[in-house]
């Protein structure tokens, strides 16, 4: 089981709740056998850095309509990922970009989704 994570950027740096909400996933993937994976879209300056805090591994998302945030787009591109990796859970930060993304990423993946 894989648990799959946003990876919010502002000005190509990770944010501070992007750093938790990994930390989160890597005790939720312990105690479930799985592994953190963490998806980051744009061009962050070091989406290696993501593994000091339990990402076990970092896919990034990039091309022409990743350049600026569009809730739908980046939506479909995060679920893919999920799918593509056997996300069963999900860990998206509280802020105003993580909220206009996680209703659409749940109704995407047909699940549920707790705030």
């Amino acid at each position: 089981m894989s648990v799959i994570v946003f990876a919010e950027t502002r000005d190509h740096q990770y944010k501070k709740s992007t750093l938790e909400a990994v930390s989160y996933g890597k005790e939720v993937a312990q105690k479930t056998g799985g592994k953190v994976i963490a998806v980051s879209i744009g061009n962050a300056t070091d989406p290696s850095s993501l593994g000091n805090y339990g990402a076990d591994e970092v896919i990034t998302l990039h091309g022409a309509e990743f350049a600026a945030f569009s809730p739908e787009v980046y939506a479909a591109g995060f679920a893919e990922v999920c799918k593509a990796n056997g996300g069963k859970t999900i860990v998206i930060s509280n802020t105003y970009s993580g909220k206009s993304l996680a209703g659409r990423v749940a109704v995407l993946l047909q699940g549920a989704l707790a705030t």
